[in-house]
């Protein structure tokens, strides 16, 4: 008999040492049938890529919002603090007081103050997802034409182009980004239009929910840019890994679309191959017969996300093939993504959110390919879970090929690190110079500062590397490269 993806998700929770803490008994009925002026939502972890991203939403909906969080960094903390509302910068049971429902991130235990609090006081508790879910995905109980963006890499650059396309092609979509498009200063847009755009994520989606974000999106046109092994905090195993995103393709509507990256459909193939729906398939191959025209962001990579925006622009919603390609020809890029702080005749540099070895890798590809004559340096900070493990190892030793310079910052031990598996910074960075790089592990970002103030030479290019802050260190770069 064939498995469900509540049953499996479901078996995966009740294994969790803290089950018992981890099962809620609730009622989503009337979710859909909530007044949003008369609903005071409450936010836990609201500067999270897609907390922050959804409390936009939420206020232009018209519900009352209060958020909490204890980790604050652009851009999303830009966002947050832009929305105008009472935002607590400290965990506390008094900051849900007079809630009427509760939204909980996934970086919430079931032991989190907020939420124990939550069940004291009988307060209905749902994740992001199922607010999306319920508040915006459906109309009068009929799921809208959701276009749901999933894949280990690029998700969130494509995201931003189908959503730069339709929306400057007039097609007014509701939009839901993890990050901000450059110059827009918002990760969403409001609309109750036919379209909707997701970055679906295959990241757990709250405490009392261990199967992955997109399950709950009703895709229309469900589209999977890459499938390689992540997350392994979350995945005991790449077959289970790929598993979430076999369940997604059978979330699609039967009569939708299924647009699919070749090397991941040779992955998935079996799967695909019980979809009824229209499968096209992209990649490197098909790039030349598209006649793309020049992306203001570079990178092979970027060109498939290029050519996958415009498989759903022409096939999906019916735009003129012309029309698609002006408007993909403006896309910006996204905010920490290959974004330029910094450019004169002697110096560029930029910030980057790639912290996936492979994402690490293309992203550097892409610079060495647009700079070939100029010096580049990275700077990395391994703050991921997935980027913190042992297994990972090898495959940055080979990830920084094309930099030349390399300077990676040893990660502070947590608590739920194991030793056993803790990566070994040092032993890149001997794997690296062994193949010839300059390379660099440094205990802080002070430490990082005074390696690149030591070798800084004119017409360096620098990026910095981290799906974090990275301590803020891209202000002292600025400093440093001001004052040069």
């Amino acid at each position: 008999m064939k498995t469900s993806p509540l049953h499996y998700y479901r078996e995966w929770l009740l294994n969790e040492p803290t089950a018992a803490d981890r099962i809620l008994d609730r009622n989503l009925s009337n979710l859909s049938s909530l007044v949003p002026e008369k609903t005071k939502v409450h936010l836990i972890g609201i500067c999270g890529k897609g907390t922050a991203t959804l409390a936009g939403l939420l206020i232009e909906q018209g519900f009352q919002l209060t958020g909490s969080d204890d980790t604050f960094y652009p851009p999303m903390s830009t966002i947050v603090e832009n929305l105008g509302i009472q935002i607590f910068k400290t965990y506390d049971a008094k900051n849900i007081e007079g809630a009427d429902l509760i939204i909980v991130g996934n970086v919430c235990p079931p032991n989190h103050v907020e939420v124990v609090a939550a069940k004291e006081k009988n307060i209905l508790q749902i994740s992001m997802s199922e607010a999306l879910e319920y508040f915006f995905l459906q109309e009068n109980g009929e799921d809208k034409k959701n276009i749901i963006v999933a894949g280990t890499h690029g998700k969130t650059t494509l995201t931003g182009m189908i959503s730069w396309v339709l929306e400057h092609a007039e097609l007014d979509p509701l939009y839901f980004i993890g990050g901000v498009i450059q110059g827009s200063k918002t990760s969403h847009r409001f609309s109750n239009g036919q379209y909707t755009v997701l970055e679906g994520d295959e990241y757990d989606t709250a405490y009392f929910d261990k199967g992955p974000k997109f399950l709950h999106y009703k895709p229309w046109c469900g589209i999977i840019t890459s499938c390689e092994y992540d997350h392994v905090t979350m995945y005991p195993s790449f077959e289970a890994y790929q598993q979430a995103f076999k369940f997604f393709i059978e979330e699609i509507n039967p009569a939708g679309f299924l647009i699919i990256h070749e090397d991941t459909y040779k992955l998935l193939e079996d799967v695909c191959a019980t979809f009824t729906g229209k499968i096209i398939v992209y990649g490197k191959s098909t790039l030349a017969e598209s006649a793309l025209p020049p992306l203001l962001i570079p990178g092979i990579y970027n060109q498939e996300n290029a050519l996958a925006a415009y498989i759903v622009g022409t096939q999906c919603c019916g735009l003129d093939a012309d029309i698609v390609k002006k408007h993909l020809a403006t896309f910006p890029g996204m905010e920490r993504r290959q974004q330029v702080l910094f450019n004169t005749d002697q110096y560029l540099f930029l910030d980057d959110f790639a912290h996936h070895p492979t994402a690490v890798r293309v992203t550097l590809e892409g610079l060495r390919e647009r700079y070939p004559d100029r010096r580049l340096i990275c700077l990395f900070e391994p703050r991921s879970n997935s980027s913190r493990k042992k297994l990972f190892e090898k495959a940055y030793s080979e990830a920084f090929d094309a930099a030349d310079v390399i300077a990676i910052c040893t990660p502070e031990f947590r608590w739920n690190d194991d030793p056993k598996d803790f990566v070994d910074i040092d032993h890149i960075v001997s794997l690296l110079n062994s193949a010839g790089k300059k390379a660099y592990s440094s205990h802080g970002t002070d430490e990082i500062l005074t390696t690149l103030s030591e070798i800084l030479t004119p017409g360096d290019v620098i990026v910095t590397m981290s799906n974090a802050s990275f301590d803020n260190i891209q202000e002292k770069i600025l400093g440093l490269l001001q004052n040069s």
